[in-house]
């Protein structure tokens, strides 16, 4: 599946820039249900779920799972709020080739974290999320752009990332 090998694409880069820049991250996976979750700690240390990993298991993780239908993002989005909930600064990058409706009160947490400086970031692959809109701080879909917008839209948000 092209979108997904994309989707995972972004995420290994995201991963990268979290490691060379010494910052947490999650990756966590989703269709109808939470699939895998991955996170690396600022210090460089890999996990699958609670369980430590090398940097190249994280990675290939990341790169050999594939989809298998249904999209729920308030399962993700609540569980990416709870991971660390005394992040200062912290960033969401949605990642998505699938619509869904997004609680109120998902809704209303992400903007209490928006208000502590949390940016959120969706890039979508081909669908319109339109329950994604307004908590978004910047929206991508990378199907409507060429190769060359498309990689400085990606582009566009790591720096937004980085920065932060």
């Amino acid at each position: 599946n092209e979108r997904y090998i994309i989707m995972s694409a972004i995420a290994i880069a995201f991963i990268h820039l979290a490691k060379k820049e010494k910052r947490p991250i999650w990756i966590i996976e989703f269709n109808g249900a939470l699939k895998y979750e991955q996170s690396m700690d600022s210090e460089g240390n890999c996990f699958l779920y609670e369980s430590p990993a090398d940097f190249t298991h994280l990675v290939a993780g990341v790169a050999k799972r594939s989809p298998s239908g249904g999209t729920d993002f308030d399962k993700p989005i609540t569980r990416c709020l709870n991971t660390d909930p005394n992040a200062v600064k912290a960033d969401m990058i949605m990642v998505t080739d699938g619509c869904a409706s997004l609680a109120p009160e998902v809704e209303s947490r992400v903007n209490e974290f928006k208000e502590k400086g949390m940016k959120f970031y969706t890039i979508l692959l081909g669908i319109r999320a339109k329950h994604l809109e307004g908590i978004s701080d910047e929206i991508v879909d990378l199907e409507k752009l060429d190769s060359e917008s498309a990689d400085n839209a990606v582009g566009s948000i790591m720096n937004s990332v980085s920065t932060s």
